[in-house]
C-alpha cells in the first residue's frame, strides 16, 4: 500500500505545532503545574492567615510567571523566525507513505525514513506527529488530508512495529 499526498506548509499551523510538541514535554507540565501551585498556595495562606510574608511570596511568584512570559515570548518568536527563514519550509513538500519507510520531497531536499528509524508516531485532532528523534518530529496536517488517506495513514501505522499512540 502506498501513500501519496502534497501539501504547502503554513507558518501559523508550524508554530502551533511546534507549541504542542513544547508544551507536551512532562518536564513542561510539571514545572508550569509547580509554579502555579507555589503562587496560588502563596495567595490562598496570604489571604487565610492575613500576613504580609504571603503576599511577599505570591508577588515573588508573579514575577516568575512574567519572567517566564518572556521566556515563551522569545522562544516563540525565535521559533517562528527560524521557521520563516529555512527555505525548506516554503516549499511544497510530498509525502510518500509505504511499508518500508517515509519518502518526503521538496524543491531543494529529499529524505527518505524508514520505519525502522522512526522513534513513534503519534496522532491528535489536528495532528499527526512523526518522531524521527525523541524530541523532533514531522508534523503533518491533517486538515490538508483527504479522509480516506487518514483512514489508509492509520492503517499501515498500526500493522508497523512501532510505538505508536492514534486516535
Amino acid at each position: 500500500m502506498e501513500i501519496r499526498f502534497s501539501y504547502q506548509p503554513e507558518l501559523k499551523e508550524m508554530a502551533a505545532a511546534t507549541r504542542y510538541m513544547l508544551f507536551n514535554k512532562p518536564l513542561v507540565k510539571v514545572l508550569l503545574v509547580f509554579v502555579f501551585g507555589m503562587i496560588g498556595l502563596s495567595v490562598f495562606s496570604a489571604i487565610y492567615y492575613k500576613t504580609n510574608e504571603y503576599w511577599e511570596s505570591a508577588f515573588h511568584g508573579l514575577i516568575l510567571v512574567f519572567i517566564w512570559l518572556i521566556i515563551y515570548g522569545y522562544t516563540m518568536w525565535s521559533v517562528k523566525r527560524n521557521l520563516t527563514e529555512n527555505p525548506k519550509n516554503r516549499e511544497i513538500q510530498h509525502l510518500t507513505f509505504d511499508e518500508k519507510g517515509i519518502d518526503q520531497k521538496g524543491d531543494s531536499f529529499h529524505v527518505y525514513r524508514q520505519w525502522s528509524e522512526i522513534h513513534k508516531v503519534k496522532e491528535t485532532k489536528s495532528w499527526l506527529f512523526i518522531y524521527v528523534q525523541r524530541n523532533a518530529a514531522l508534523p503533518i496536517f491533517k486538515n490538508k488530508l483527504q479522509p480516506e488517506d487518514i483512514i489508509a495513514i492509520r492503517q499501515l501505522i498500526q500493522g508497523l512495529p512501532i510505538k505508536k499512540k492514534l486516535l
